[in-house]
């Protein structure tokens, strides 16, 4: 199970391009995906609460492998597990109990989209991309 795992944490982790870039690039805060395996189920495109786009993005990334590593969390019940939860200005994303991403009206401006529609489109991917992954992560997978 370590070893999957581990696998699930080199995916879901992976380094966006522009965190390697340094100079301009880096100034600009260019986008970071948020993967779940090879699936994109979000986009970090500003910066917040005093987090920079990259801090932002590696927060989220460790959260993924947090949801990843509920027990509670199955295949068959993964994508249910997935809501959405007013947060004063903001819109939460829970799997479980586990806050996945707090997508702010920054976030909505960015992305072009209303708030209410961004956080749906993003917990819609999530639906989609975790019974993919969280097999991967359970004991049976492991030979």
């Amino acid at each position: 199970m370590t070893r999957t795992i581990a696998a699930i944490a080199v995916a879901a982790l992976a380094v966006a391009p522009s965190a390697l870039v340094g100079g301009e690039a880096a100034a600009k805060e260019a986008p970071e995906d948020i993967l779940v395996g090879p699936h994109v189920v979000a986009r970090v495109r500003v910066p917040t609460a005093g987090y920079t786009v990259p801090e932002r993005a590696n927060i989220v990334r460790s959260r993924v492998m947090t949801i990843l590593s509920d027990a509670s969390l199955t295949p068959d019940n993964i994508a249910k597990a997935v809501t959405i939860r007013k947060s004063s200005v903001n819109l939460a994303l829970y799997v479980g109990k586990n806050l996945f991403f707090t997508v702010t009206p920054a976030d909505a401006e960015a992305a072009d989209a209303k708030l209410d529609r961004l956080a749906e489109i993003w917990a819609n991917n999530l639906r989609a991309a975790l019974p993919k992954i969280k097999p991967l992560a359970t004991p049976e997978s492991v030979s």
